[in-house]
């Protein structure tokens, strides 16, 4: 009797640990999907809408945020979105609607009276491999910012990134010893703190939790104008260095100028040309919109082994006054010409009228009474 209880209980016990069945346990174990995670902050935005598109606007795959706001995407199902879509992606935009920011004024203390929802988008650009990975990654206010600047421009580089990055006013957030675009997607609302945090809390913030998006595209504008993010693409030659310009929209206009030997810049057009600056000298650039103006007048000065942009360093003494100058001069010749095209076309819509009234009048001479 004792040996049958024995025998029953050790069969029970070898039973419970999956022994015998093979349909279970370390053999067999349970199928696991591979997930990114990722996360919406304001302060933290739960159930919002969330979707993973090419450059283009192309919806690759979607997703909603949990009460912490946070999303998980399908990482075999964005590899075949992606294989679908046909083209090499190096970068995405993730795009979130809608929701409720839990703590808007990221103290990490959740109150609910003080949740407000969410109107408008927020948006950021991430490396696809980020995605691929599993890291740990956040789209923000300032990540937003980023993507407003860019607008619909689909040849992004990491340096063109890393370059507004630098000029919105990030550090080294994930201690790298470098500036890059994973120092946004490093970004905490609740434990950093940085320049462009500062400046887009007043204004930006706010035009996306209403959903302003008249008042949040001017904000952009702005920030173009006082801040500038013409990048400039600088090659280091033998014994000079080349500068190509890159504008931030294709449709509006770059003028620059050179200074050397203590000469003022004389103002052009830029159209495309790679310009050579010697040791010694500086370049002045503008890029200007049709509709919107000049944006900020950006510099750089080049010395014998290196180069310092203006946000590089303490202004020194560089005639900018007279540059400035020069700028203003060069905003009302645009003005006058734009005026002076107009005074041609009502000149040439009343020539066209005298000739076909000439016409009129010859035809009725030189035909019948």
């Amino acid at each position: 009797m004792n040996k049958l209880l024995v025998t029953m209980a050790l069969s029970i016990f070898i039973s419970s640990c999956g022994g015998g069945g093979g349909e279970s346990g370390e053999n067999n174990p349970p199928p696991q999907t591979t997930q990114s995670s990722g996360g919406v902050e304001l302060g933290p935005v739960k159930g919002a809408s969330v979707a993973i598109q090419a450059l283009d606007g192309y919806t690759l795959v979607t997703s909603i945020t949990d009460n912490s706001g946070f999303f998980k995407i399908d990482i075999d199902e964005l590899k075949s979105a992606v294989d679908s879509y046909g083209s090499n992606l190096k970068f995405v935009k993730i795009i979130s609607t809608g929701g409720i920011d839990i703590d808007p004024d990221d103290d990490g203390v959740i109150v609910e009276s003080e949740q407000i929802e969410v109107k408008g988008n927020v948006k950021g650009i991430i490396p696809l491999n980020t995605l691929y990975q599993s890291k740990d990654y956040r789209i923000n206010f300032i990540s937003t910012a980023l993507v407003d600047i860019l607008g619909s421009e689909q040849n992004v580089s990491d340096e063109q990134i890393s370059y507004i990055i630098k000029r919105l006013g990030i550090s080294d957030i994930n201690e790298d010893g470098k500036i890059d675009i994973d120092d946004i997607t490093s970004y905490r609302m609740s434990e950093h703190n940085s320049t462009a945090e500062t400046d887009l809390r007043d204004g930006f913030l706010e035009y996306i939790h209403d959903g302003n998006t008249e008042s949040r595209k001017l904000f952009i504008e702005d920030l173009k104008y006082d801040v500038g993010f013409s990048r400039p693409l600088i090659t280091k030659k033998d014994g000079y260095y080349e500068v190509n310009l890159s504008k931030t929209n294709k449709d509006n206009t770059m003028y620059y100028g050179i200074v050397a030997d203590e000469n003022h810049p004389s103002y052009q057009e830029y159209y495309g040309q790679p310009l050579s600056l010697n040791y010694g000298t500086a370049i002045f650039y503008q890029e200007c919109s049709d509709d919107y103006g000049c944006y900020k007048l950006q510099k750089i000065f080049f010395y014998a082994e290196k180069y310092y942009l203006d946000y590089d360093y303490e202004p020194i003494n560089d005639n900018y006054d007279e540059v400035q100058k020069q700028v203003k001069e060069l905003d009302d010749m645009r003005e006058k010409k734009k005026q002076a095209q107009k005074e041609i076309q009502k000149i040439k819509e009343k020539i066209n009228v005298l000739v076909k009234v000439g016409e009129i009048f010859g035809g009725s001479s030189n035909g019948n009474p």
